[in-house]
């Protein structure tokens, strides 16, 4: 059975890196959360046509996905009861959820950031005037910033500070240690100090 191939098989700890990684479960269609275990589902070429649910790769809980093959006596069984499966609505957010998010809200205010956008992931706040946002994913607890306009030769460090900032400041109210200590100054720094090094032959300056 195409679903119980070693390859599919394998468990994943979901660790996401940032909003890029965000994932939906193709059976429960709730969100995987940080450290969920999950599975990507290769469907086999011969089936892809049968349905566009079936033509890319997709991610499922594992708990879901055990349950979800219970029964199935065949490729083809499982092929047919994943191109015919509904998704459940989303969830609403939980008490401790709904917490994070309106901490993130309050944060995002301390710097100029006032107009809300909910979205299904957590919460999008704009800077009145501008194409500025940042956004919390709060399944994944990650901050992204983001804009429309062309950035300056350094903007990309101090925009990723201010998501450091935010965030930091978020888990200070939260409680639970975590932090971003990333630093826009010491990183440009640094590249001036290698470029520095590269201009006088790979020596460094003395005093």
């Amino acid at each position: 059975m195409w679903l119980l191939t070693n390859k599919n098989q394998d468990v994943i700890t979901f660790r996401p890196k940032s909003s890029v990684d965000n994932k939906v479960c193709a059976i429960c269609g709730q969100y995987i959360k940080r450290e969920e275990e999950y599975c990507i589902v290769v469907p086999p070429m011969k089936f892809r046509p049968l349905d566009k649910k079936l033509q890319l790769n997709f991610a499922v809980h594992k708990d879901c996905y055990r349950e979800f093959i219970k029964g199935v006596k065949s490729d083809e069984d499982l092929a047919y009861k994943f191109a015919n499966h509904k998704k459940p609505n989303k969830k609403q957010f939980t008490e401790e959820e709904k917490n994070r998010i309106k901490i993130f809200e309050e944060v995002c205010n301390e710097y100029g950031f006032y107009e809300v956008i909910n979205k299904p992931y957590g919460l999008r706040m704009k800077k009145k005037g501008t194409s500025m946002t940042l956004d919390y994913y709060v399944y994944i607890d990650t901050v992204d910033f983001n804009k429309r306009y062309r950035p300056g030769l350094f903007d990309g460090f101090y925009e990723r500070e201010l998501v450091a900032l935010v965030y930091t400041k978020l888990h200070n109210r939260i409680g639970d240690g975590k932090k971003d200590e990333f630093s826009a100054d010491k990183v440009i720094n640094e590249v001036f100090e290698k470029t520095e090094n590269i201009m006088n032959g790979g020596k460094k300056r003395n005093g």
